[in-house]
C-alpha cells in the first residue's frame, strides 16, 4: 500500500484510494482496494468479472458510497454526494458505448458521451 500522502509532508496531486469496501447485503464486493494514480500517468484496472473494477470506478464518480475506506483527490479528502459533485471535483466517468459514431475520431466520440 502507499504511504498516505497527508502523512507524509508532499503534496500529492493525483489519486489515492486506501482501503477501499463495500458489500451489497451479505455479499463483499470489494475488500480493502488500495491503490494510487500520480499526476500524467494512465493506468487500467484490470479483472475478472465480479472483481470490482465497476464498483471502484462507480465509487470515485459519485453513484455509489463505499462501506470503508479513504479517497484523497489533489491533495484533499473526496467523497461526493452525487456525480455531479464529483463532476465539479474534476472527476468523470464515461461509460462503455457500444454505439459510437464511426465519422468521428475517439476524442469526438468521448466529448459526445458526456
Amino acid at each position: 500500500m502507499s504511504p498516505d500522502p497527508r502523512q507524509s509532508g508532499s503534496p500529492h496531486n493525483g489519486l489515492f484510494v486506501s482501503g477501499l469496501c463495500k458489500s451489497y447485503g451479505p455479499v463483499q464486493v470489494l475488500a480493502d482496494a488500495s491503490f494510487e494514480v500520480r499526476p500524467g500517468e494512465v493506468v487500467a484496472l484490470l479483472g475478472e468479472n465480479g472483481a470490482g473494477k465497476s464498483t471502484v470506478s462507480n465509487i470515485i464518480a459519485g453513484s455509489t458510497k463505499p462501506d470503508a475506506g479513504t479517497i484523497i483527490w489533489r491533495g484533499k479528502p473526496y467523497s461526493p454526494a452525487n456525480p455531479a459533485a464529483a463532476i465539479e471535483a474534476g472527476v468523470g466517468m464515461i461509460h462503455q458505448e457500444l454505439k459510437l459514431l464511426p465519422d468521428l475520431s475517439v476524442a469526438e466520440n468521448v466529448y459526445v458521451g458526456r
